[in-house]
C-alpha cells in the first residue's frame, strides 16, 4: 500500500501544479474496508485530512437523493413505471406522455435549459419553472442531464417517505452507514471548517459552508434541493460505498445494486446510465470492469465503485476554486488517473 500511497502523492503534486486544486482528499475502500487515504493542501490553518468537509455539489443526486430513491424502489414502495405525478400533484410538464420514475433515475427528461440560467428568479417562480416545462422531446428518448430532474426526484422522494429529504437521508442512509459528517445545510458555526468553493462574482462573496451550485442554493430557500447541496468526507463517503461494493449491506436486499449496474437507457444512442448512477464513462478509467458506476460533481468531487474489482473510490477537490475553470480537461485527467490507480492495485485487496 505505500507505493500506492506514493503513487496518489506525486499525482496530488503534479496536478496541484498544474492549477487543478489546491486541496484535495481521497479515500479508497475495498470489501473489507479503508485501503489508504491521501491528502493534500491546508485549509486556513488545518491541514485537509479524510474527514475535512467539502461541497461535494452533484454527488447529492446519488448521495443520497438516488440511493433513497433506490430504497423505495428496492421496497416496492414504486415501480420504474409509476407516473411521476401520482406523487407530485401540481407537475404540469408539458409533453403528450407521461413522465415515469425510470425517467427521473435515468435523467431522461428533455428540459432543454439549464438551470443556472434560472438563478436570478425568486425561488417561487424557479421551481414553478420546472414543474410546469415545456420538454424538448417525449419522456424516456433523449438523455438530458439536468438539476431540473433530480430536484423533482428530490420530491418524489420526499412524498413516497412523508419525510424532508435531510431527514429521510439521515434516517435511511446516513446513520445506518455511520456517515457522521455529512450533512445539508451545516451549522453556521462549522461553516469555517469547511473548504471553500469559489469566490463568487453572483453573490459578491467567497462560499464557504453553503452550496456552489447557484440555482440550488436559491431552491435552498424553499426546500432541500434534490441536485447539489450536501457536505461530506471522503471516509463518509467511502463508507457509502462499502455498502455498494458490499453487495448493498445494510440498505438494500441482495442483488438489487448489482441490478442496478446496466445500462438502462439501450435505445438511446450515443448515451449510457445506470439506474440512479453514471455507469462506465471516460472517467472511470481505462482499466474499469464492465460494472463501473459512480457520479461527479461541479466542485471537483466524485465517487466510483467497480463492482466486479469490489473497489472503489472517494475523490473530494476544490477545482473551483479560486474560481471555476473554463473546462474539465484538469478535472478528468485527475479522476481518470485515479481511477486507474485504484483499478491497478484492487487484485492485491
Amino acid at each position: 500500500m505505500e507505493s500506492l500511497q506514493t503513487k496518489f502523492e506525486e499525482l496530488f503534486h503534479r496536478e496541484s501544479q498544474a492549477g487543478t486544486f489546491t486541496k484535495a482528499s481521497i479515500t479508497v475502500v475495498s470489501q473489507s474496508g479503508s485501503i489508504l487515504s491521501c491528502n493534500y493542501g491546508m485549509n486556513g490553518e488545518n491541514p485537509i485530512t479524510e474527514n475535512t468537509q467539502f461541497d461535494v455539489a452533484s454527488v447529492t443526486k446519488t448521495v443520497p437523493v438516488s440511493t433513497l430513491a433506490l430504497i423505495a424502489l428496492d421496497r416496492k414502495w414504486i415501480t420504474l413505471d409509476t407516473p411521476v405525478s401520482n406523487f407530485i400533484p401540481n407537475l404540469a410538464l408539458r409533453c403528450s406522455n407521461p413522465p415515469l420514475f425510470r425517467h427521473l433515475l435515468t435523467q431522461t427528461l428533455d428540459f432543454g435549459f439549464s438551470m443556472a440560467g434560472l438563478k436570478d428568479l425568486p425561488a417561487v417562480d424557479l421551481l414553478e419553472r420546472i414543474l410546469t416545462a415545456e420538454l424538448k422531446a417525449e419522456p424516456g428518448e433523449k438523455f438530458y442531464y439536468c438539476n431540473a430532474t433530480s430536484i423533482l426526484l428530490g420530491l418524489v422522494v420526499e412524498s413516497v417517505f412523508g419525510e424532508s429529504l435531510d431527514s429521510i437521508a439521515r434516517n435511511e442512509v446516513f446513520s445506518p452507514l455511520g456517515m457522521n459528517n455529512t450533512t445539508f445545510r451545516p451549522d453556521s458555526s462549522v461553516r469555517s471548517f469547511i473548504v471553500p468553493t469559489e469566490k463568487c462574482s453572483w453573490r459578491n462573496r467567497s462560499i464557504q459552508g453553503e452550496i456552489h451550485d447557484e440555482s440550488a442554493w436559491k431552491l435552498n430557500e424553499i426546500m432541500i434541493p434534490g441536485a447539489a447541496g450536501l457536505f461530506s468526507t471522503t471516509q463518509d463517503l467511502s463508507k457509502f460505498l462499502r455498502m455498494v461494493i458490499n453487495d448493498g449491506a445494510n440498505l438494500f436486499s441482495p442483488g438489487f445494486i448489482e441490478s442496478c449496474a446496466e445500462n438502462y437507457i439501450p435505445s438511446v444512442v450515443g448515451a449510457e446510465t445506470a439506474l440512479g448512477f453514471e455507469f462506465n464513462q471516460p472517467y472511470m478509467g481505462d482499466l474499469r470492469s464492465g460494472k463501473a458506476i459512480g457520479k461527479t460533481g461541479f466542485t471537483g468531487s466524485v465517487i466510483v465503485a467497480d463492482l466486479e474489482r469490489k473497489s472503489g473510490f472517494a475523490l473530494l477537490t476544490d477545482y473551483t476554486w479560486p474560481k471555476r475553470k473554463v473546462d474539465k480537461v484538469g478535472i478528468m485527467r485527475l479522476r481518470s488517473a485515479c481511477s486507474d490507480l485504484v483499478w491497478r492495485e484492487s487484485g492485491n485487496w
